[in-house]
């Protein structure tokens, strides 16, 4: 059976004039990111010490505390400001589209591709991972089951799938089109893990982030992204894990997932082509309203790059940022509903 991708936006042919609107989302987006910061380095001290479970490997802090701060900032303030100003619930975010049999197994598949790829990276050039090798210390198998359960699933991917797909992604897409909305939420995931390197940022983080943005835009439900992005990272960490702690085991490990990645393109070959073509329709709707989406990536680009700085240098000026951004973001909302009101009593 012919699968066929389910709009869950506007597109893009809808977006007909430059309104106030336009700019509510990225203002919107902008100032949770600023306030996860915000949560994330100025209230971990706070979290630490009343939840005083540290486990640092390599130079990897996972403190629970951190974590808490991050699921602060990345998932309750979203929810918050959607909440008080659409009256979106959590389902919403994602959750509300059953998930379907096969984007599950297609999500699954895609996710063995790229845990293969990833976990390639540590042997085909080590020293292009030379900084991730330091981060993910991993000295024995308790270390490597700590990292594809606990960071993998629930530190990495259902927090960053569910504030960048489910929230940013569907946001801007409903803002700007499926075609922009996906590039902008896909250069928001990938500018605000700059600080990783741009080595690891293009050849790990933006194959992730495109997989998951095309299996989101399937049904716009995170379901298949979660998947995706949880088996990249378990299978590149349990690659890792082979490479070090084993004598030959990484040979063998390699070959199983070469193994699966070969028997599954042909049944998988259906739902692939229509993720090739989705991403070729993505590019071509690129082409509309190109000037005006084209300027806002780059101002979304510099500001996320400002606000990344800030909160590491200047704690008290991204405070302060954050407030006035806050003030400036209720006033737009205020003219923009004074002149849709405007509108509709014209009408």
């Amino acid at each position: 059976m012919r699968e066929r991708f389910r709009r869950f936006a506007s597109s893009d042919a809808n977006i007909t004039a430059l309104r106030l609107e336009h700019f509510t989302a990225l203002l919107e987006t902008i100032l949770v990111f600023s306030i996860f910061y915000l949560i994330q380095f100025a209230f971990r001290g706070f979290f630490e010490p009343a939840l005083d479970t540290p486990v640092t490997l390599g130079t990897l802090s996972t403190n629970l505390g951190w974590i808490v701060a991050s699921i602060l900032g990345l998932c309750l303030v979203p929810v918050f400001i959607r909440w008080i100003s659409k009256g979106w619930k959590l389902a919403d975010f994602g959750f509300a589209p059953r998930p379907g049999r096969r984007d599950m197994i297609l999500a699954a598949y895609i996710g063995v591709v790229m845990g293969l790829w990833f976990s390639l990276g540590f042997w085909v050039s080590p020293e292009a991972f030379n900084d991730a090798r330091s981060l993910l210390a991993i000295h024995d198998w308790w270390d490597a089951l700590f990292y594809m359960g606990y960071v993998a699933i629930f530190a990495g991917a259902l927090r960053s799938e569910f504030f960048y797909r489910g929230y940013i992604q569907k946001l801007l897409t409903l803002e700007y089109g499926t075609a922009w909305g996906t590039l902008l939420a896909l250069l928001f995931f990938l500018v605000s893990f700059h600080w990783l390197g741009w080595i690891h940022v293009i050849s790990i983080l933006a194959p992730i982030g495109l997989g998951s943005a095309l299996l989101f835009n399937r049904r716009g439900a995170i379901y298949g992204p979660l998947i995706y992005h949880s088996l990249t990272f378990i299978l590149g960490f349990l690659g890792y894990a082979f490479l070090e702690l084993t004598q030959g085991g990484y040979a063998i490990y390699t070959a199983i997932l070469v193994l699966i990645v070969a028997l599954g393109f042909w049944p998988m070959r259906l739902p692939l082509l229509l993720l090739g073509r989705h991403l070729v329709s993505l590019i071509r709707g690129l082409r509309s309203y190109w000037l005006r989406n084209g300027v806002i990536a780059v101002s979304m680009v510099v500001i996320i790059r400002v606000l990344w700085e800030t909160a590491h240098t200047n704690l008290t000026a991204h405070t302060w940022f954050t407030i006035i951004f806050t003030i400036v973001l209720v006033t737009y909302k205020m003219i923009e509903r004074h002149y849709q009101l405007r509108r509709i009593l014209g009408a």
